[in-house]
């Protein structure tokens, strides 16, 4: 298996497993998964079981699409090399608007690492290791 498809698909776990944990936790709040928002130091946990049982649902999309996009890297499909750029470039926007709204170290760093991982992931030699 080549890198750059593994390296994705690991990381769409990753990010499935958290999108799915925390769409748990705003369907059904006051659990045992809520630990995983003790990392915050803020209200952020608070403010999203406001929204209610959507925007865990939403998570749950998040994690879905995560986890077709990690399928898809294993198995070196074009799709997912397009998912994944998709689901990047939707992440570099959310952490701009969270630069334009004063996180300036969160939103900052999001948008730099989005960024480096778009560039990368568009190279080439990167690009042809998915189907």
């Amino acid at each position: 298996m080549r890198a750059a498809p593994a390296l994705i698909g690991a990381a769409s776990v990753l990010a499935a497993g958290i999108a799915l944990a925390a769409g748990i936790t705003l369907i059904w709040p006051g659990g045992p998964v809520d630990v995983i928002w003790s990392i915050r130091q803020d209200d952020t946990h608070q403010r999203m079981v406001a929204l209610g049982w959507p925007a865990g649902l939403g998570l749950w999309a998040v994690g879905l699409v995560a986890l077709a996009t990690a399928f898809g890297s294993f198995m070196r499909r074009r799709w997912a090399w397009w998912l994944a750029a998709a689901a990047l470039g939707v992440n570099g926007v959310a952490d701009l608007a969270r630069l334009a709204m004063g996180g300036v170290v969160e939103g900052g760093a999001g948008v730099v690492i989005a960024a480096l991982i778009l560039f990368w992931l568009t190279r080439p030699k990167v690009r042809a290791q998915f189907g």
